[in-house]
């Protein structure tokens, strides 16, 4: 189960790439204590860490300038820019709410940065490793957590709760599921750690859990086919998840529901009322007036109308829409390009050359696009900067490492 001997070798981390690493170590065993703990004015622990990190970095990226440069994201991130001057210049909403709401451009930028400042071919590896790594500790984490609960809760069950240790355990176990399905070496020991693998997504009382755990395993199994197995096997896939919804009760129940109304509405005024094209910029409420009457209207809960508040801090539990809410659908669309080559590879003919390392990173990042589809992942610190980690180290392998080697 090895990734390549390059992974164990004894050259050192980079620095960035170190303090990196050890800032998400601390969310993997710490979660929100570390990543909430105050330090002073609107700063907590780890966001002021993650500050002074990408402001570092910065001597490094300017020292010698990065070759990995993603015009697609960064154009985002200018739209995004743009849109928080605007807000600004225009008094759209209370500054406060304005910095919380830009926090999910803040991490991807900050994430690009630091990941630009020392990427070569001699520290890809390390990322590689260390996604791997996080992965398998959080599996362990996990397994060791319900234990605990078992033995030391009155009222412990173990479907049914969030029984989850962290919001960072939960997307860095995804990777370890993947890890493992990718890098034993037999049939067997395949189906024994994807049954396991699915048996633990339900013990964490999300179903998002349960459905990014089985597009994992649904994907590996599309790596497999010929091109006229997949669009079968997606076709059956589609049918799956739509049994999924209608049957299971994990998918349709109070906070389901809340989610397909947010999301519906949400989608409709952006595409309808902004052209698919404009976004909202920060500092504005989340819940427009049509979203607070089908609330009420259709599942009799009236929490933001008596939670103002709420309206600015509860995004859609999909940060995908978020971000299309703020900068717009088809700019916010943009994310994609980068991410084009592993499309090609996981859904291109049998005979791309494949590789386990490209096959670990494209089931990461689907596990984790999943998750982030169905909570709010990217605006917040516990675990935004890991998905960037999966995704700008996925860019790397399909766009540059295969020029480089």
């Amino acid at each position: 189960m090895k990734l390549s001997k390059n992974l164990f070798s004894a050259r050192p981390l980079h620095p960035i790439q170190m303090g990196w690493f050890i800032l998400m170590e601390l969310l993997l065993l710490f979660g929100e204590t570390f990543s909430k703990f105050h330090v002073f004015g609107p700063f907590h622990l780890f966001d002021l860490s993650f500050v002074l990190l990408a402001v570092w970095s910065l001597y490094f990226y300017f020292k010698q300038p990065s070759a990995f440069l993603l015009w697609p994201l960064l154009l985002v991130l200018g739209f995004s820019v743009a849109y928080l001057v605007w807000s600004w210049v225009a008094a759209l909403g209370p500054a406060n709410y304005m910095i919380r709401q830009y926090a999910l451009f803040v991490y991807m930028g900050g994430s690009w940065l630091l990941f630009a400042s020392y990427i070569k071919e001699e520290y890809a590896p390390f990322n590689i490793r260390f996604i791997a790594l996080m992965g398998v500790a959080a599996l362990a984490i996990q397994l060791v957590y319900l234990f605990y609960l078992a033995l030391f809760t009155d009222d412990f069950s173990l479907f049914g709760n969030f029984n989850y240790y962290n919001k960072m355990t939960v997307i860095a176990l995804l990777a370890g599921g993947a890890y493992l399905l990718v890098y034993v070496p037999r049939l067997w020991q395949k189906i024994l750690v994807a049954s396991a693998f699915l048996l633990l997504s339900t013990t964490l009382g999300h179903a998002s859990a349960f459905m990014a755990a089985f597009m994992i395993i649904a994907s590996y199994i599309l790596l497999h086919f010929n091109r006229t197995f997949k669009i079968i096997s997606l076709v059956a896939l589609v049918l799956i998840i739509a049994g999924f919804i209608v049957y299971l009760p994990q998918f349709s129940d109070h906070n389901a529901e809340w989610r397909v109304v947010f999301w519906r509405t949400s989608l409709k005024e952006i595409i309808l009322q902004k052209y698919a094209l404009l976004g909202h910029g920060f500092g504005v409420p989340y819940s427009s007036q049509e979203v607070l009457d089908a609330f009420r209207e259709q599942l009799n809960s009236p929490w933001f109308e008596v939670r103002p508040e709420e309206q600015y801090l509860s995004p859609m539990h999909n940060s995908f829409i978020t971000m299309a809410f703020h900068i717009g659908l088809l700019p916010s669309l943009l994310i994609l390009v980068p991410v084009w080559p592993a499309l090609v590879y996981l859904f291109g003919s049998s005979r791309v050359t494949r590789t386990s390392v490209r096959d670990f990173l494209v089931l990461s990042l689907i596990g984790v696009s999943v998750w982030s589809s169905f909570n709010v992942v990217l605006e917040l610190p516990h675990s935004a900067t890991f998905y960037w980690l999966v995704y700008f180290t996925l860019v790397y392998e399909f766009r540059y490492r295969s020029k480089a080697t």
